[in-house]
């Protein structure tokens, strides 16, 4: 599946900057600035992001939604590799598609809306999960 996530949303980000944006693959992916700069701009967003998100998820409110996604780990029981597989095959198919495929197209809060939805975190039946959703 993860392999599916990185080569099959990479091939369509790819071919919506192509043919339908009608531009140069490598300038949308590497966006003007230097590598490294986006690198250290992406960690430093990531990690931020990701100890927000900890912090929310870890609050007595979101008990709940800790638990679910607690059980899909344990149900698959990965390996700390399988771990960073599993995150880089999605992060980069994902980007490929959203952010360089579809948010040109549609903009940045419309494609995150369609992120969001697509990945099941908006549950009109459990309000933590999609507060946890609409934040992350």
């Amino acid at each position: 599946m993860s392999w599916l996530t990185l080569v099959a949303m990479g091939i369509a980000g790819v071919l919506l900057v192509i043919y339908w944006q009608k531009k140069d693959v490598n300038k949308v992916l590497i966006g003007g600035k230097r590598l490294y700069i986006q690198a250290l701009t992406g960690l430093f967003f990531g990690t931020f992001s990701s100890l927000l998100a900890a912090a929310l998820i870890h609050g007595r409110r979101f008990k709940g939604v800790l638990l679910f996604f607690e059980n899909i780990v344990q149900q698959v029981n990965p390996s700390f590799l399988n771990i960073l597989f599993y995150s880089t095959c999605a992060g980069i198919g994902e980007e490929i598609l959203f952010r360089a495929g579809i948010q040109p197209m549609i903009g940045v809060w419309p494609a995150a809306i369609v992120f969001v939805l697509l990945h099941g975190y908006i549950n009109p039946y459990n309000l933590n999960m999609t507060i946890y959703g609409l934040f992350w």
